[in-house]
């Protein structure tokens, strides 16, 4: 989406002339698409390659941990003490 944008800025700014309002478009889905990708690097637990969005790499995380406490043994969740 980024790519196409700036492509469409590139366009109307040589073209017509006018930068306003697709290049502080563009910049502003950059900023967005690179600020999503250091939210996925955050939430996997290990590099993984072709990952879509923060949702696949949530996703990808809830398996990796089942998987993760499953070898353990440990329950999914912790049982609150006996009073």
């Amino acid at each position: 989406m980024w790519g196409l944008s700036l492509f469409v800025a590139l366009v109307v700014l040589m073209g017509f002339g006018r930068a306003t309002p697709w290049v502080p478009l563009a910049l502003a889905l950059g900023i967005v698409a690179d600020a999503e990708g250091l939210a996925i690097s955050m939430v996997l637990p290990a590099w993984t390659h072709d990952v879509k969005s923060v949702w696949h790499a949530w996703r990808i995380r809830a398996a990796w941990l089942a998987a993760r406490r499953s070898e353990h043994g440990a329950p999914p969740f912790r049982e609150p003490p006996a009073s």
